[in-house]
């Protein structure tokens, strides 16, 4: 049995993205061979996904998308702004991240299209991965006291605090439910059972936009359902026990009736608990309109939010002790930094794979399709109340990352694309 180029290129380009997504996905702190400091995670996704799209050049794969025209103004838009930024260094290395993150779509599509079960494999291992995250912050947060609100996570290294892991749960929630609504029936109650146990550990994580997210994710599930007309009453029992088990978590816990009514600063058996109010939330909100209005053509330029919006629009300490850092929504901090024409086409490019997502789970109704797209619906759930991408490095700049792979799992591959899918097996021999 021999192997030809193209065997070989294929199979060095998922071997460079299996390597990729144990480096996304560990729950430590990321390797830094050279000590590069801040732009070390966007160094690796650069090296990998060059390497990665070299490997499908030479197998005879080009990159494509069914996005590229979204893609191509949101990046061309970002490359203008970045000549004419409040702070040109700045933003040239937040550019730098998101030429990478690109060039992880483009890797990350092609594998998706040239093997058959490339999208499974990725959505599996984002399962187990998730798993483990979520079952060692459990485990350090009964540490720490269950009622506690910490503000970072020792463990699992390298993924900050309660956002980063709560947004990293609404995704776990969502690949459960898209196996419940697409597996075998008994794929289907494994999921089930699982829902409430991936749920408690969301709630304990105490962050208000993955519960928000959670809800988009079972709603757009039963959209899928309704539109495939399907039985809708497969996922009426995992609702009920969420239900009950969510009801049951606030009846029980304070900390979580204290995040649900807001407030000051309380303090709950003895721990602290520092939360944002609705009103401050709002009031965010409010002045980065403020500063959407005075930048309205070219924004203030890539990564430059926190520096100029604590400078001129949030110069005090708000009532959580802070004084912005970021937009607290993702799309509004992309039209305060890129003005309106960059903020509309980050949301058409929103759109367009959410649209692609939306067609392919409806029309095909499998794991792959259904999940990723699920997936990307609970990033996006979170993003409306905080803005999980508003840095290049740590937990931010990975999940940033995870939604450019979901986004080429999504939409990585064109209608009309002429590559036929391989197995694993077919890729390493030749007739």
């Amino acid at each position: 049995m021999s192997l030809t180029k193209q065997s070989v290129c294929r199979l060095a380009q998922a071997g460079l993205m299996g390597v990729f997504a144990i480096i996304l996905m560990r729950p430590y702190e990321l390797p830094d061979p050279f000590g590069l400091g801040t732009p070390n995670w966007t160094a690796w996704c650069a090296a990998l996904g060059a390497l990665t799209l070299l490997a499908q050049w030479l197998s005879g794969v080009r990159p494509s998308s069914a996005v590229t025209w979204p893609l191509a103004a949101y990046i061309g838009i970002a490359a203008v702004n970045t000549v004419v930024s409040v702070d040109r260094v700045n933003s040239a290395w937040w550019l730098a991240s998101m030429a990478a993150n690109v060039a992880i779509f483009y890797a990350a599509a092609g594998t998706a299209r040239v093997f058959r079960n490339g999208a499974r494999a990725w959505l599996a291992f984002l399962y187990a991965s998730i798993t483990l995250l979520l079952l060692l912050a459990t485990e350090h947060h009964a540490e720490l006291g269950l009622l506690s609100r910490p503000k970072g996570y020792a463990i699992p290294l390298g993924w900050s605090g309660y956002p980063e892991l709560a947004m990293l749960g609404a995704v776990h929630v969502a690949l459960l439910v898209a196996a419940v609504q697409t597996g075998t029936r008994r794929l289907a109650w494994i999921a089930a059972l699982q829902i409430p146990l991936s749920l408690a550990a969301l709630a304990l994580l105490y962050s208000r936009g993955s519960w928000v997210a959670v809800a988009l994710v079972i709603a757009a599930a039963i959209a899928i359902l309704v539109a495939r007309q399907g039985q809708v009453r497969r996922l009426a029992i995992p609702a009920v026990v969420a239900a009950a088990l969510v009801g049951t978590l606030v009846v029980k816990n304070a900390t979580l009736r204290h995040l649900m009514t807001g407030g000051a600063d309380a303090q709950i058996s003895g721990y602290t608990i520092e939360v944002a109010s609705p009103e401050m939330r709002l009031e965010i909100w409010r002045r980065t309109l403020h500063l959407i209005a005075d930048h309205p053509f070219g924004g203030i330029g890539p990564g430059n939010f926190q520096q100029v919006f604590e400078r001129v629009y949030n110069p005090q300490v708000n009532n959580d002790g802070r004084r912005g850092v970021h937009a607290h929504n993702d799309w509004l901090q992309q039209f305060g930094e890129l003005g309106l024409p960059g903020g509309i086409a980050y949301a058409v490019l929103w759109a367009a794979v959410l649209v692609v997502g939306w067609r392919r789970a409806v029309g095909r109704g499998e794991f792959a399709a259904v999940g990723s797209l699920l997936a990307l619906v609970a990033i996006a759930g979170t993003n409306l109340l905080t803005n999980m991408f508003f840095m290049t490095a740590g937990g931010s700049g990975r999940l940033h990352t995870l939604a450019w792979v979901l986004f080429a799992l999504v939409a990585g591959e064109r209608p009309s694309d002429p590559v036929t899918p391989v197995t694993a097996a077919a890729a390493t021999s030749t007739p």
